[in-house]
């Protein structure tokens, strides 16, 4: 029962498929073995409203839930959902990241720079958060802060200079 609850929750993607053969999106093995992506995302969603209507004080419900409507791209029922979640526990990090990668893909990145500067704010040695907002400020060509936020990360944190992702983007930099 394990193993096809496992199977169950797989992305479609990600299939059995046999040694050496090459995995195909949307094939038709993954569809009779999982069911399609769109049956899978609303299986998700399914289960987060549920989880969502039996915690609602819980921060990961409301998380949760964000997360399954902004795969589904219902964003601004994701916004909404996140922003609970950040009303119950404002200094939970993960609310905080999701609605700025929501923000982001919505095109509102004056919120998005907002919230991903306060990450790199609050936990100045966080490698992921600090990728994130120096990324996000080079795709928005803004090469002078995204350099800030990754020299204050090395300040914070030396060991960070070693990670291939901050490596790729102190020298894309330099690079300019």
């Amino acid at each position: 029962i394990n193993t096809l609850a496992l199977l169950y929750r797989l992305d479609p993607d990600i299939s059995n498929f046999d040694p050496g053969e090459v995995v195909v999106s949307n094939s038709e093995k993954n569809e009779k073995l999982l069911g399609s992506r769109e049956m899978l995302l609303d299986s998700k969603l399914r289960e987060a409203v549920e989880y969502t209507e039996k915690y609602p004080n819980n921060v990961l419900s409301w998380v949760h839930l964000g997360k399954a409507y902004y795969e589904r791209g219902q964003f601004e029922f994701a916004i909404t959902s996140l922003k609970q979640a950040m009303k119950i526990d404002p200094s939970y990090s993960g609310a905080i990241e999701n609605l700025a990668f929501v923000y982001k893909e919505t095109g509102n990145d004056a919120e998005a720079s907002i919230l991903f500067r306060q990450l790199t704010e609050r936990e100045p040695a966080n490698i992921v958060f600090a990728n994130n907002y120096a990324y996000f400020l080079i795709e928005k060509k803004q090469y002078t802060e995204a350099n800030r936020i990754l020299q204050n990360l090395i300040l914070a944190n030396p060991s960070a200079r070693q990670n291939e992702n901050i490596k790729g983007l102190i020298d894309y930099l330099n690079a300019l």
